[in-house]
């Protein structure tokens, strides 16, 4: 055990959601104001990420093995036009 002067606090913070959508995770992500949010997309079940790019653009992160669809709600592209 460290003694404690060398001891470090670390934060952590969990926030545990349901499956979403593309545009709920980006909505959700808004609303934390955090520069990304992990969550599992309701459309294709796989883990995801949403993020704000350097452009101020937000951006998605699917693996590779997702195949994108073109429903109503999904950014296809992987990129909107949504600014911070």
């Amino acid at each position: 055990m460290r003694p404690t002067e060398e001891r470090e606090i670390v934060r952590r913070k969990v926030f545990v959601f349901g499956a979403m959508s593309v545009a709920e995770a980006a909505d959700v992500l808004q609303d934390l104001d955090h520069d990304f949010l992990l969550f599992r997309d309701a459309g294709t079940n796989a883990d995801a990420a949403v993020y704000w790019r350097e452009d101020g653009l937000l951006e998605v992160i699917e693996p590779r093995s997702v195949e994108l669809t073109d429903e109503p709600g999904r950014f296809v592209s992987r990129a909107d036009s949504l600014h911070r």
